[in-house]
């Protein structure tokens, strides 16, 4: 279309052509701010179900945690009604079992310590003793465990590290 000059006047034809081109464009566009909204809420309910989605995950994990330590309370109620000091040692021993048998179960893995080289990421020390039959940094007595589930820390294990005397 060419240009016009604003005092121009427009034929009765062409202002029903440009009247139609305007509904057309008012059409598009609220078909497209239609489709807009509806995308917008798309995504509100897309992002709403992951929530809902990854809070359910976090409750069934609790749910199974939680789950396998019951065993380990019902042995912990056994033991504290058992009669004798027998019986209270049997059911710490199957109290003990149960908890090691869930963190298995969970993939909780308990860190290989003593012999080993000392590593900060899996060992804390809370001592060292010179010790000149062993390697400088093997650690030598654990006194607390590590547990580490995939390659995530739990805890790290506390440990004594060996040192080796400088000759003097």
């Amino acid at each position: 279309m060419a240009e016009r000059d604003e005092n121009e006047e427009v034929s009765p034809e062409e202002a029903l052509d440009l009247a139609a081109q305007v509904a057309g464009l008012e059409e598009q566009l609220a078909s497209r701010q239609e489709t807009i909204l509806r995308l917008m809420a798309d995504i509100e309910n897309i992002r709403r179900r992951q929530v809902e989605r990854e809070a359910m995950m976090r409750q069934d994990a609790v749910a199974d945690c939680v789950a396998k330590l019951l065993v380990v309370r019902d042995n912990l109620a056994r033991a504290v009604a058992a009669e004798g000091a027998k019986g209270l040692r049997q059911g710490v021993e199957m109290t003990l079992k149960s908890f090691d048998a869930a963190l298995v179960e969970l993939n909780v893995r308990r860190l290989e310590t003593v012999g080993q080289h000392f590593d900060p990421r899996l060992h804390e020390a809370l001592g060292h003793d010179e010790a000149s039959e062993q390697e400088d940094g093997t650690v030598l007595e654990e006194y607390l465990p590590g547990y580490q589930i995939a390659n995530q820390m739990i805890r790290p294990a506390l440990v004594k590290v060996a040192r080796r005397s400088d000759p003097a």
